[in-house]
């Protein structure tokens, strides 16, 4: 079940314009919380339960820590600064930031500080129960 929250508590995200309100969303037991501004949103997309997220057109940080521009509570296994996505030579390339329980790219798990190419499809698992896929719009 996907919900959209309301009345969510009030934080300060430095990736995040003024003008523009972070999107919160539940997925299962996994709180998402989606910081990055139409403006910077790029061609790469990742979905975790049914809803789907744009990445930025640069890089997008991913952990529990609401610094980050794709912040995922509610899963104790993910770090909170676990792995970074980010645009390069026309592809997305993610990297773990040496997380605790690790990232997973199609089961296999990564190198921490080592970069891998994302290809459409792609299965990510961050830590133990997260789940996303990773999807590549082209015109």
């Amino acid at each position: 079940m996907v919900k959209i929250m309301e009345n969510i508590p009030s934080f300060r995200n430095p990736n995040t314009l003024v003008r523009w309100q972070p999107r919160v969303v539940k997925t299962g037991s996994v709180i998402v919380i989606y910081s990055i501004p139409p403006d910077n949103q790029g061609n790469g997309f990742l979905t975790v339960g049914d809803i789907t997220f744009a990445l930025s057109s640069k890089i997008t940080y991913i952990g529990r820590n609401q610094s980050n521009n794709f912040c995922l509570r509610g899963d104790m296994y993910i770090s909170n600064n676990h792995a970074r996505i980010f645009y390069e030579d026309k592809n997305y390339y993610i990297i773990d930031d040496s997380s605790t329980n690790g990232t997973f790219l199609n089961r296999n798990p990564l190198y921490k500080g080592e970069k891998y190419i994302l290809t459409d499809g792609s299965e990510i698992q961050f830590g133990v129960n997260t789940v996303t896929k990773y999807t590549k719009f082209s015109a």
